[in-house]
């Protein structure tokens, strides 16, 4: 299929390809506590669009803090290749910081251990496994939610002879004082706006707009150049994220009161954390000629299908 910005056009402007209204969103799932060997962990699916984040607890001398890290592997979309982190996958990650920092939705001081001797350093690792659009979207959604289960062991510090014992059926959550929500729209010309874009509609379109709430508050508006936008359309923009960002909030409680979990070791070994790429890579054939990026997809595609399944099931009716 080839995709050209005429579905976007006068004659239909009420409809898009995928048979949504500008203005209406994907079905979302969502799906907690899916890696057992994880303290915290979230699945979330936007249409296509899937993300697995993984929540370990290594402890250093420092003060507490949270490192967010998104990876976007060549089997997420064909645009992303092996090697160092793409651009969007850099500015995601900068974003999702500093979004995190300023949002205030965790106090840091509830990760230390003992002042200045030894903190708990939460890495975050949000894995991409299909990029179809709105990736900040599942990204901090996937986030919220695995931090609102994360359960973290008990730790008694000698402050003298500075060792420690971690008792493991001690275990507390973290307090989570705020629950942010994004929500993207995408630009076209002739003033068309349309709210949680594909990733054909986000390469068509003039601009991309991020903006993230939470409760009633306006938090941030992520607007990385592309066509200006009127003050009107912003405020609409605002209005609607409010509404949609208390509809992902109830679903995250939801999933989080749900008996039903997946864990996705059993559905998929493979999409396991940074372990993604290096097991499919281990079990595909090298030649000079290949074509990794193809292979990659072809082959997880059908992990991919089974955890969008899967997730779909397991998350919230």
């Amino acid at each position: 299929m080839v995709l050209t910005r005429q579905p976007i056009s006068a004659e239909s402007r009420d409809i898009r390809p995928d048979g949504r209204g500008l203005l209406k969103f994907r079905p979302i799932a969502i799906n907690i506590g899916s890696i057992s060997t994880a303290d915290g962990s979230a699945i979330v699916k936007i249409g296509n669009t899937a993300v697995e984040l993984v929540a370990p607890t290594p402890a250093e001398p420092d003060v507490g803090y949270l490192v967010p890290n998104v990876e976007l592997p060549p089997l997420c979309s064909p645009k992303f290749r092996p090697g160092p982190p793409s651009d969007q996958a850099q500015v995601s990650g900068h974003f999702v910081a500093e979004l995190i920092a300023s949002s205030g939705c965790i106090d840091l001081h509830q990760l230390c251990i003992a002042p200045e001797k030894m903190c708990w350093v939460l890495y975050c690792d949000i894995m991409c496994i299909n990029h179809d659009g709105a990736l900040l979207d599942a990204c901090i959604a996937a986030l919220i939610a695995a931090l609102r289960t994360v359960t973290l062991p008990h730790v008694d510090f000698d402050a003298e002879t500075e060792k420690m014992v971690v008792h493991e059926d001690r275990r507390k959550h973290l307090e989570i004082l705020s629950f942010p929500a994004a929500t993207t729209y995408a630009m076209f010309e002739d003033d068309i706006l349309i709210s949680d874009p594909t990733a054909e509609e986000e390469n068509l379109c003039s601009g991309v707009l991020t903006i993230v709430v939470q409760g009633s508050q306006l938090c941030s508006v992520h607007k990385p150049g592309g066509s200006p936008l009127s003050e009107t359309q912003l405020q609409d923009c605002i209005a609607l994220a409010h509404r949609r960002g208390n509809s992902i909030n109830k679903m995250v409680a939801s999933a989080i009161s749900s008996p039903e979990r997946l864990n996705i070791e059993e559905v998929s070994p493979c999409l396991h954390g940074r372990r993604v790429e290096n097991h499919l890579r281990k079990i595909i054939p090298s030649s000079p000629d290949r074509d990794w990026n193809h292979d990659l997809r072809s082959l997880a595609q059908h992990e991919i299908s089974a955890l969008a399944n899967y997730v779909t099931k397991a998350g919230p009716k």
